[in-house]
């Protein structure tokens, strides 16, 4: 079972595959964000010269959800990460 770390070599393997990117959005729940991995993976952009973006919707409604994609398409990101 992978521990928190992975998330930081996901992001590796992004800026691998996409050696321009610059900014990622982080699509989760806060919980995620402000925890360990969420740490794991701030910690990782910062040495890869990628500035992460936190996206968290409040709740899962429908509602909550179309404002975090329209947040997230005004601030274009390079990619996203998606939480489980």
């Amino acid at each position: 079972m992978p521990g928190v770390e992975i998330w930081a070599k996901r992001l590796e393997l992004l800026k691998e595959a996409i050696p321009s990117i610059a900014k990622a959005a982080f699509l989760g729940m806060r919980e995620g964000w402000e925890g360990s991995f969420g740490q794991v993976l701030q910690d990782a952009g910062g040495r890869l010269g990628i500035s992460l973006i936190s996206m968290l919707p409040e709740t899962g409604t429908p509602s909550e959800i179309e404002r975090v994609f329209a947040a997230m398409a005004e601030l274009r990101p390079d990619a996203v990460l998606v939480s489980g």
